[in-house]
């Protein structure tokens, strides 16, 4: 149990002052929140965190814990590593308050560090709040993100991509998937805190790492293979772990890597992940619901926000070495705690984790039969509806990638193996996709007039007989590739 009080509105920046106090039986007894803190009882600081989450009444809130003269206050939290900044993520959206948790284990399991958690009961100036995950900030330190410190010759770094937080970055040699530079920000050391050598150090490194990801043989004129400047292995998790959850945030938005110092022989490491509260079909951006397709190509319905999505994802699965190291991994993986009976006991043993915790949540927060998101028709109403249809819907996912994963890399046919036909066409034109992909047809103006999407081998037939005659132009997006031709009508 967590006891904040704040006097006033949390605002969501800058922080404000409060104390919170942090109750628990290590004994394994029921917490009372009229026990007296016996983890934590002392200053914090604290604002609202998060961007469209903002606007829920249940709110997610970044904390730092604090002296009386305002400085950090490092501290063990209910087992976890001794920290000054943590994050009470709400759960809010998820009506099974078990997305993130999973997804920790799962990165967790795959041998990334990734942030710990433990599930608290949050009550605000005495109100009963709900329940939370307390987490671990991404940031640097032997516990957390274990890269070196910052000093005048050399430093770790951490970078991310998101919106612009205002605190600085630089952008790359290389256009995003919408069609603008890439950005990445600096999110250890601070812009502030770095010398120009360090800015251009982790500049040029960054530029090193694409030239030779977006070179035909993925080395850069220095040389240097991309897997000579990152630890693929961690990419290849990062996908991993992106595809099966089908994150529509996923590689565009709260998305971190970091590299250690050239003295440790830092290499560039994806991660560690964040920010995987819409998965596992809760929502219809990007057709997360949707169990088939890759969410590293973007080409589904609803896929909006790509102009901080990198165009990495493509490259590299166009690398034999990448994709048969993603093939080995999620193989391994499956065998052991991505077998679809591990992932049912984790969810399993998580119900009886949370337990009654779950039922007072719904009641301060009754929400279980409402649409608070951009959720699929159809959602179910009650929680145990809510778990089920998480089995259903991981079991589906589980099963497609397996389908798929081995025939990712193909590069016989860089027209995406696509076939129109009849072709010209005066009445039903095909066209044939192997692998799923997303089909665009415009006139010569550029105005679109058919769309569609298929996730497996595909056939769609179209009836031209009323289109006028003329010449358009096809678009198709698989995993195989990109195919552009022209379709003529008679």
């Amino acid at each position: 149990i967590i006891h904040l009080t704040v006097s006033g509105e949390i605002p969501d920046e800058p922080p404000t002052p409060g104390s919170m106090g942090i109750i628990y039986d290590s004994l394994g007894g029921l917490n009372s929140s009229t026990d007296v803190a016996n983890v934590y009882n002392g200053q914090i600081t604290i604002e609202t965190r998060g961007q469209s989450s903002q606007g829920f009444d249940k709110k997610s809130y970044t904390i730092r814990l604090t002296n009386l003269d305002g400085s950090p206050n490092p501290t063990s939290l209910l087992g976890m590593p001794a920290h000054d900044k943590w994050v009470l993520h709400a759960l809010h959206i998820d009506k099974t308050l078990m997305r993130i948790p999973m997804s920790f284990y799962f990165s967790d399991r795959m041998g990334n560090y990734t942030t710990r958690y433990r599930y608290v009961e949050v009550l605000l100036n005495g109100e009963y709040r709900g329940l939370y995950c307390l987490i671990e900030k991404i940031e640097q330190g032997p516990d957390r993100v274990d890269i070196d410190t910052l000093s005048n010759g050399d430093s770790g770094y951490i970078l991310r991509i998101d919106w612009d937080s205002g605190g600085g970055g630089f952008g790359s040699n290389y256009e995003s998937l919408g069609g603008v530079q890439m950005q990445f920000q600096y999110q250890y050391p601070k812009g502030s805190e770095m010398q120009t050598s360090h800015k251009d150090f982790i500049r040029s490194y960054m530029d090193r790492f694409e030239d030779a990801v977006f070179a035909n043989d993925f080395t850069n004129s220095q040389g240097e293979r991309y897997t000579d400047l990152s630890e693929i292995s961690s990419f290849a998790d990062f996908l991993l772990i992106n595809e099966l959850t089908k994150n529509s945030d996923g590689y565009k938005l709260s998305t971190y890597m970091h590299k250690d110092t050239e003295a440790n022989a830092g290499r560039l490491k994806a991660g560690p992940i964040w920010d995987f509260d819409q998965t596992y079909g809760l929502s219809t951006v990007c057709s997360s619901n949707d169990t088939c397709g890759w969410t590293y190509l973007q080409n589904q319905p609803d896929c909006g926000d790509i102009n901080t999505m990198p165009k990495w994802w493509e490259n590299l699965t166009r690398d034999s070495t990448f994709c048969n190291l993603l093939v080995q991994r999620w193989q391994n993986y499956r065998s052991g705690f991505l077998h679809t009976d591990s992932v049912f006991s984790w969810i399993d043993q998580n119900l009886l984790h949370i337990g009654d915790a779950k039922d007072r949540n719904f009641v301060q927060w009754p929400i279980l039969d409402q649409n608070i998101w951009i959720e699929p028709e159809g959602a179910p109403t009650t929680y145990s509806g809510h778990i089920e249809h998480l089995k259903i819907w991981i079991d589906h996912r589980l099963r497609w990638v397996d389908r798929n994963i081995a025939s990712i890399y193909d590069f016989t046919s860089q027209k995406g193996g696509v076939k129109v036909y009849p072709n010209p066409s005066a009445g039903v034109t095909n066209i044939a996709i192997r692998s799923g992909g997303n089909v665009k047809i415009a006139d010569v103006t550029g105005r679109l007039v058919w769309s569609g999407y298929g996730c497996n081998d595909t056939n769609f037939e179209i009836d031209v007989s009323n289109w006028d005659i003329g010449t358009y132009i096809v678009y198709v997006k698989t995993i195989r590739g990109v195919y552009s031709g022209k379709l003529v009508v008679r």
